[in-house]
């Protein structure tokens, strides 16, 4: 009797060290798989947070594109007004294409000055800007008196290179966002090649260390008589 007593004890030790054994090798998988998976949400999160950042530079500078594209047409109108006004329909035509061209300069830059991270106060500077190029338009179309050679003439030449300036402007805030997207593309493509190195030096660290515990556990296992 007492010696199967003895032997259900030992075979209960037995069991509770498999099992611990077990849980032990569990518990290593857990932390590996634990380890990889936050290493690849790690490297997602910011691979996510670098597109988002480029995505908000390509989208101010899309739209300060358009912002160059309507003042050209504004331009070119002023151009059809000076030349064509006295037909009344074709001064209808052109007045409204350049006051459509004019709201849609307005509203690109704004939309462009809402983007955080970008130069605010200066695009707003050039918004502010092209409102007073308008104004001074609207007061030459005022005073203009278009039925004469003459009279076109001196309205071009009141606002003849007004443009230009602000044009400038445009180009100089559109060189500086393509810099931008470039010097950040750059610098993401870079951060992207780390991140991949560290994940992979991580994963095979994390899968070294869990061969190694699962050998080192095996081999007390083997030499236990």
């Amino acid at each position: 009797m007492a010696a199967n007593n003895i032997s259900t004890r030992v075979r209960a030790v037995e069991q509770n060290r498999r099992v611990m054994l077990g849980g032990i090798l569990g518990l290593l998988i857990l932390l590996q798989a634990g380890g990889g998976l936050f290493a690849l949400w790690y490297s997602h999160a910011s691979a996510a947070q670098s597109r988002a950042h480029l995505g908000m530079i390509a989208d101010a500078l899309d739209t300060v594109r358009s912002a160059q594209a309507s003042f050209g047409v504004q331009i070119q109108e002023w151009k059809n007004i000076l030349l064509r006004d006295r037909d009344p329909v074709l001064s209808r035509h052109h007045r409204a294409s350049f006051q459509a061209a004019g709201t849609e300069v307005q509203t690109a830059l704004g939309r462009a000055a809402q983007e955080r991270g970008l130069a605010t106060q200066g695009i707003l500077a050039i918004r502010d800007a092209h409102t007073a190029l308008l104004e001074l338009y609207q007061q030459a179309l005022r005073a203009a008196d278009l039925a004469t050679f003459e009279g076109q003439g001196r309205t071009d030449a009141s606002l003849r290179g007004a443009d230009r300036a602000l044009q400038v402007q445009l180009d100089d805030l559109a060189h500086f966002l393509a810099q931008a997207y470039d010097r950040e593309t750059e610098q993401e493509t870079a951060a992207a090649d780390s991140r991949y190195g560290e994940l992979h030096l991580f994963l095979i660290i994390c899968a070294g260390l869990g061969l190694f515990a699962t050998g080192f556990l095996l081999v007390i296992e083997l030499r236990r008589p």
